[in-house]
């Protein structure tokens, strides 16, 4: 067989050459097939000794954050790595484009491999369908599994606080669940709420209203719930699942309360005549996971007066219901060190470590 050369070159329309290199994640090639088309002109093609092509196997990887394609030659060859190209302008901030987004569980992988590195979550999976998350990840965490992160299109086995049902139709919403191994000594409440602050912090980066917390665990858009938080686990291990609403695309999904709402309904607007705006999941993610890092680097104090600032329940006037019916009546004026809700009420302070608070007003 003869060689495989150059046989033309050309422009490609919004893309533009950026360099050759191999990614890290060498697990995360995937094989492709190559084979020029049919309407190639027979002189174009620079084989030498062969008058036709058959398909050749190559492999293609995702280099770091920039998705550089790559197509490795033999490790022998004169010209190493064949050159990459990369959509144009696409700088150092894939997530930033989110028509180049992957649009398959395999390569959502690989992409949040890379756009997270360097985080203490180096292992991070994507699947199309689970029952829980949160499930999953308990059942590794039982085997010793190190920190990770799982997200799924779809939970068939979803729940929340006080095992309330959670559903949301496939690809609509973010679901997903982080294994923590907690050797701050923050203590419980803070380790749940590094995920529940991470994630309001990134939808706050993409709406046109603030996301606020409500205590203990719902993310807030408009004072309409978009997402909640349930947290499992113990001895020194605690796995944080967290459901998002995302994208609705105009058409709220059959049984989901009227109180609540989804991020795609609080994007700009787009440009008449522009596609509507919605949630690019993996860029999304892979901001929570960064951020979800970087927040648990910090002490209770700091993670306490960052939750304070986002949140929806200081300064109102809140019901807080707990097990047995009992309900107290008061104005949220705070947060301990512990994460336990200050109140005042006519009976004076209490302060209240669990519970379902119903906002008097709408936050």
């Amino acid at each position: 067989p003869g060689e495989v050369g150059v046989f033309a070159e050309e422009a490609v329309a919004r893309m533009k050459p950026i360099g050759a290199g191999l990614g890290q994640h060498l697990e995360d090639l995937l094989g492709v097939e190559v084979a020029l088309g049919s309407r190639l002109a027979p002189e174009r093609i620079g084989l030498v000794g062969e008058t036709h092509m058959q398909c050749v196997a190559v492999e293609f990887a995702v280099h770091r954050h920039r998705l550089d394609a790559e197509v490795s030659t033999s490790a022998d060859h004169p010209n190493g790595d064949l050159t990459t190209i990369s959509y144009q302008n696409l700088g150092e901030h894939w997530h930033s484009l989110p028509d180049v987004s992957p649009d398959s569980e395999p390569l959502r992988t690989a992409f949040l491999r890379e756009a997270v590195a360097p985080t203490r979550f180096d292992r991070i999976g994507w699947v199309a369908e689970t029952g829980s998350t949160n499930e999953d990840l308990l059942a590794l965490a039982a085997g010793g599994a190190p920190e990770q992160v799982l997200v799924t299109d779809l939970q068939t086995a979803g729940r929340g606080r006080r095992d309330r049902v959670w559903t949301a139709p496939s690809e609509s919403g973010v679901l997903m669940s982080f294994l923590l191994r907690d050797e701050r000594d923050v203590g419980p409440f803070w380790t749940i709420a590094t995920v529940a602050l991470a994630a309001a912090e990134a939808v706050s980066a993409r709406t046109v209203v603030p996301c606020r917390l409500k205590w203990p665990n719902d993310l807030l858009l408009d004072g309409h719930k978009m997402a909640g938080v349930l947290a499992q686990g113990g001895d020194g291990v605690v796995v944080v699942g967290i459901g998002i609403n995302a994208n609705w695309n105009g058409q709220r999904p059959d049984g989901v309360p009227d109180h609540a709402t989804s991020i795609d309904e609080h994007l700009p607007t787009s440009a008449p005549g522009e596609a509507p705006t919605t949630v690019d999941r993996v860029a999304f993610v892979a901001d929570v996971v960064r951020l979800v890092d970087e927040l648990a680097g910090l002490d209770a104090a700091s993670l306490r007066t960052r939750w304070i600032a986002a949140s929806a329940t200081i300064g109102q006037r809140v019901r807080v219901e707990v097990d047995g019916g009992e309900a107290v009546t008061g104005t949220a004026v705070g947060v301990d060190l512990d994460g336990a809700l200050v109140l005042d009420g006519s009976a004076g302070r209490s302060v209240h470590h669990v519970g379902d608070v119903v906002h008097a007003r709408p936050a």
